[in-house]
């Protein structure tokens, strides 16, 4: 299922996350994160400060590589798997509209003589027990849309990398604003506090993205579950 693959790009964020929090400098002051999160705590920017040396740099560099990789392959993995998502739910869409149309026309067509041309393909009569089955076809289609939920996928993912690819691009101006502002010597704690604010920001994607699909899937699970299966699941043992 496409939402394994999710699964993986937020174990991936985590890791990105941790390798950011071990570059911080012993003796930090842990504070927890910002209402709304659930991530762990983390080392507040507000009072990181990081003195410059060679080792540092390295370090925050690799890291910053690290986190640029992480969001490039959640925004591929969104890129890829939303236009296959939104194919099956128009043709989806268009086999429920054909099928439910035609359950409604062909009551009538039962009643009237075909035209010369229309007996070959349909024959001289049509038998009504085919409305019965373009209605349980549509109501098929209809069940299987709403536990896949292809169309609210589709547009979970657009919207995930349009956040996402706005992070990055925000990640690389207030990169190269902290670089301007202390040439030849970059200040390490801002750039620290940088990259602990954009693995958060990212991390926080994923997630609203990830508990909008389990809110999803457990709606099309009830959706599609029989009613005689909720009443005996709901009724106590006698």
């Amino acid at each position: 299922m496409a939402e394994n693959d999710l699964a993986v790009n937020t174990q991936n964020q985590q890791d990105a996350a941790g390798t950011v929090a071990d570059t911080a400098v012993p003796g930090q002051v842990l504070t927890a994160p910002d209402a709304g999160t659930d991530v762990a705590p983390i080392v507040d920017p507000a009072q990181l400060v990081v003195p410059f040396n060679a080792d540092a740099m390295g370090l925050i560099e690799a890291a910053k590589t690290k986190l640029l990789n992480e969001i490039d392959a959640s925004i591929r993995w969104y890129a890829e798997k939303a236009p296959q998502r939104g194919a099956t739910a128009r043709r989806l869409r268009v086999a429920m509209i054909t099928t439910g149309g035609l359950s409604a026309v062909i009551p009538s067509l039962t009643q009237m003589h075909l035209p010369t041309w229309m007996v070959p393909v349909l024959g001289e009569t049509i038998s009504p027990m085919w409305t019965s089955v373009l209605i349980a076809l549509t109501a098929t289609l209809y069940a299987y849309e709403r536990f896949y939920g292809d169309a609210e996928a589709w547009m979970r993912f657009v919207l995930a990398q349009q956040q996402l690819q706005r992070l990055r691009e925000e990640f690389e101006l207030n990169w190269l604003t902290i670089q301007v502002l202390r040439v030849g010597q970059p200040d390490l704690g801002k750039e620290m506090a940088e990259l602990i604010r954009v693995s958060r920001a990212r991390h926080r994607i994923i997630q609203l993205e990830t508990e909008q699909w389990t809110a999803a899937f457990k709606a099309g699970l009830q959706a599609t579950t029989p009613k005689q299966v909720e009443e005996k699941g709901a009724s106590p043992e006698i």
